[in-house]
């Protein structure tokens, strides 16, 4: 992955970190250990999100490759 990383990248690998927790140990207590574990989380070596990155990357893109604020922004007042 490059060093220097577009503001789409950037959220996705925060989001990605984020999630990646285990469950709570008061979630854990309240449901008598009927959930104990997480099943969307990852280990840094054995599942990677290169795929999932792609994915998400190419579904925000715009007809030229390359994701495009305005669009967004033409999207949002069109809903509205």
């Amino acid at each position: 992955m490059p060093s220097r990383k577009s503001a789409n990248t950037k959220e996705l690998l925060i989001h990605a970190k984020k999630s990646n927790k285990r469950v709570p140990l008061w979630v854990m207590l309240k449901t008598n250990r009927g959930v104990s574990t997480n099943p969307k989380q990852r280990h840094w070596r054995r599942n990677r999100l290169s795929k999932a990155l792609n994915k998400k990357q190419k579904a925000s893109a715009g007809p030229s490759g390359k994701f495009d604020r305005s669009l967004v922004k033409k999207v949002r007042a069109a809903k509205e």
